[in-house]
Formats: C-alpha cells, sequence, structure tokens
C-alpha cells in the first residue's frame, strides 16, 4: 500500500513538473480551473451514460404470457424415452416440449384454424435451433385438430390457477 502511494505521489510530481515546464517555455495563460472541476464533469458524464440505462431497465415490459407460432407433434419413435423432466415419455399423455417456459408449466394451446384448444405439460424441451414454438403428444395434436396436417399455427397462453376446473385431464 505504502509503495503505491509513493508511486502516485511520483507520478503526480512528475506530471505536475512537466506541465509547469510546459507553460513555462510557451508562455501561455495557464487555465483558470482547478482539477477538481474535471472530476466533477467526469463524474456528470458518467451518471449521464447511466441514467439512461437505469430507466430502460426500470420500465422493462411485463413478461410475456402468450405467443403465437408453429406447432408440430412427436413421432411415435419417441415412446419410453426419458423427457428433459427425467420422465418416461407417453404419446397418450396431455404433455409438451417447449423452449419459452419453464419445465413443469401448464400451458392452453390453441389451434388457430379451428379454434380448439387443449391443456398440457410442459415436461421436456425442443433442440436449441428449432423454430417451432411448441411440440405436442399425438394425443394432444388429435384434440385440437392437426393430427393429419401435422404443424398447424397455434396460440400458447400460460394456464392459471382459476381455469383449473375447466381441465379435464388434470
Amino acid at each position: 500500500m505504502v509503495d503505491v502511494l509513493r508511486q502516485r505521489l511520483k507520478w503526480k510530481s512528475f506530471l505536475r513538473a512537466l506541465t509547469q515546464k510546459d507553460w513555462n517555455e510557451k508562455r501561455v495563460c495557464r487555465p483558470t480551473y482547478s482539477p477538481s472541476i474535471f472530476s466533477v464533469l467526469l463524474i456528470i458524464f458518467i451518471v449521464g451514460l447511466f441514467v439512461p440505462l437505469q430507466s430502460l431497465a426500470q420500465s422493462k415490459a411485463a413478461p410475456k404470457h402468450e405467443w403465437v407460432g408453429k406447432a408440430s407433434y412427436y413421432h411415435v419413435k419417441f415412446n419410453g424415452h426419458k423427457t428433459a423432466t427425467g420422465a418416461k415419455f407417453q404419446n397418450e399423455n396431455l404433455t409438451a416440449a417447449c423452449n419459452k417456459v419453464k419445465l413443469g408449466t401448464i400451458v392452453k394451446v390453441t389451434n388457430l384454424e379451428n379454434g380448439k384448444s387443449v391443456v398440457v405439460l410442459v415436461n421436456d424441451r425442443m433442440g436449441a435451433h428449432n423454430k417451432r414454438l411448441i411440440d405436442l403428444t399425438t394425443r394432444a395434436a388429435q384434440q385440437i385438430g392437426f393430427l393429419h396436417a401435422g404443424i398447424c399455427k397455434v396460440k400458447m397462453e400460460l394456464y392459471v390457477e382459476e381455469n383449473w376446473n375447466d381441465c379435464e385431464d388434470k
């Protein structure tokens, strides 16, 4: 610590001697501001940079509870494989794979072409580069009517506890 202070003092005295020598040789009037004004201006500048960032962080939009995208369904070959939660996958269950919500989330998926909907539990993840919103089980795809099409446009929304009484398969 003492060495650091000595180095700072040497550096300050070196700079002071250098600037005095330059000013004396050039015979130019010295500026009337002091180094403390520089530090105040620097602080004001730094604070000015962070205030807009802080206001952006405070006005962050509410988390999304509704998504629109493409849905597909699992192939039969995945029956019996483990899901991301460790459960055994079965196409007869009302479950899904999704990267938008946490595992264990219950979502309502609505087919935008015919208005049919199904409530499923997200218990698996899709591939990282998958462009689809959700992968449903065969049973869920059949309930919302896109089993023969293979892919359809859907709206996915978080299913809140108040609506649990509407769900036939809990």
